[in-house]
């Protein structure tokens, strides 16, 4: 009976061991899916011991936001001395843009003896050349990927129908604004530039341009309607100076 025992006992521990041995000495499996924002950097850390693991990378479509704060539009402030990254019709805005440093040298009196200020840079394109010899003039820039959600620049302007700025999708105006940035009361336009900003939100991952329209015709009677613009880049905040967008047009695109 005792013998009897005994090797029942021996029998029931051997199919335990057995047991344990069975399924905790398997090699486990496992799979990690990570998913992070478009232009990331797609890294997955995995850390096993004893598993075989499978890592998915998984990146969403359309994600396309800048994680920068600032981006700037090829040759935005025109830093270059040249229109380079942009193309012109009409003589308006001259062969290259307006030297900001060379206008503000003493005795030049290159805008009626006032000096250009609150301008980012040294060159900025205008219609203005002196006197009343203004011409008409479009100024586009080549098309660039909208990856935040305003277009930011310097401004002088007058309120002028025939003169405005606009984004361009596939070659169609989705945003179209007209700005006076003249200080009431004063006989000349100003010679400050103001701050402006368009939202793109709309356009979001989509390619546009950038054209800025001055179509008035030099004259006595309008040799101050011109626009002095330049210093574009992309940001997340808008910067615009309250009170100086006379009207702004904005129209939806499909991509």
């Amino acid at each position: 009976m005792q013998k009897s025992i005994l090797v029942f006992v021996v029998l029931l521990a051997a199919i335990i061991i057995f047991t344990y041995f069975s399924y905790y000495g398997r090699t486990s499996s496992s799979q990690t899916t990570t998913t992070i924002p478009q232009n990331a950097v797609a890294t997955t850390t995995i850390i096993a011991v004893n598993t075989t693991s499978t890592s998915t990378t998984t990146i969403p479509q359309g994600s396309c936001l800048s994680t920068e704060s600032r981006v700037p539009v090829f040759n935005g402030n025109f830093s270059t001395g040249t229109y380079i990254g942009w193309n012109q019709t009409g003589g308006g805005f001259g062969s290259v843009p307006f030297n900001l440093t060379y206008a503000n040298k003493p005795n030049v009196s290159a805008y009626y003896n006032h000096t250009w200020t609150g301008y980012n840079g040294t060159f900025f394109a205008s219609t203005y050349h002196g006197g009343i010899g203004i011409q008409p003039g479009n100024l586009t820039s080549l098309p660039f990927k909208i990856v935040e959600p305003y277009l930011n620049f310097k401004i002088i302007s007058p309120a002028q129908e025939q003169i405005y700025v606009q984004i361009l999708q596939n070659d169609t105006p989705v945003v179209t604004t007209h700005y006076n940035t003249n200080i009431p009361g004063n006989p000349y336009p100003t010679s400050l530039f103001l701050n402006a900003s368009i939202p793109l939100s709309l356009s979001l991952c989509q390619n546009v341009s950038i054209k800025v329209v001055a179509q008035v015709v030099g004259g006595f009677t309008n040799s101050r309607n011109y626009i002095a613009i330049g210093d574009f880049y992309q940001s997340k905040n808008p910067v615009s100076t309250p009170g100086i967008i006379v009207n702004q047009t904005i129209k939806g695109i499909n991509g």
